[in-house]
Formats: C-alpha cells, structure tokens, sequence
C-alpha cells in the first residue's frame, strides 16, 4: 500500500517519478508489480488521489480544469505508447501547478536564476 499524500510536494515528487517510470518502468515497491501497463494505471490513480492539494495550491478553477485535462491526455498518450508525449504533459501539469518551483529553489541555494 502506497504512503497517502500529505503536501503539495509529495504529489509534485510522484509526478516527477511518473515522468520516468511510466516511460521506462516503475520499480517494484509499493502499490506496483510486474505489469507495466497496470503500473501506469495505478501511478494515474494515484496523482488523481493528490489532486485535492493541487487544488489548494493552485487555488485558479479554470486552471485546475486544465491541469485535469492535461492528467487525462497524459494517461491517453501513455496509454497510446507516446511515452514523450506522456512525459511533456505531466511536466506541464508542474508548470502550471508551480510555475515559480525553479526560482524557488535557486533562492533557497542562494543562487541566481
């Protein structure tokens, strides 16, 4: 059984995590077994699970319809074997979730952008 989301940032890590292991296989922990393609299912599911702290950190309802979608069409071109085409979508779905998340960081490490 898979550890529940509790902060934003767990769900923008599973979706990191998503973006390799739905294009080159997920290891086998967890919730996730030798079917890759189940495997794909379960990791959608479960970025679906998180979307409630999406939802507050987004706080935009337009844009939360967007980011659904964008989840849907993701699912539909790894369904579809367009791994790439998988990979930008959820990539997208950071963007719009957090699109400050890089200046963020470079600020924290005291870096500039």
């Amino acid at each position: 059984m898979a550890r529940k989301f509790e902060r934003f940032s767990d769900v923008s890590a599973h979706i990191g995590a998503m973006v390799l292991s739905c294009s080159y296989g997920f290891p086998k922990l967890g919730p996730y077994g030798d079917d890759h393609k189940q495997n794909i299912e379960v990791a959608f599911d479960r970025l679906r699970e998180g979307f409630p702290l999406i939802a507050k950190k987004v706080r935009n309802e337009e844009m939360l319809v967007e980011i659904d979608g964008l989840v849907s069409a993701a699912l539909a071109a790894y369904r579809a074997g367009d791994n790439k085409k998988g990979a930008h979508l959820l990539q997208d779905i950071l963007n719009l979730a957090h699109p400050t998340r890089f200046k963020e960081y470079a600020e924290r490490k005291g870096e500039p952008l």
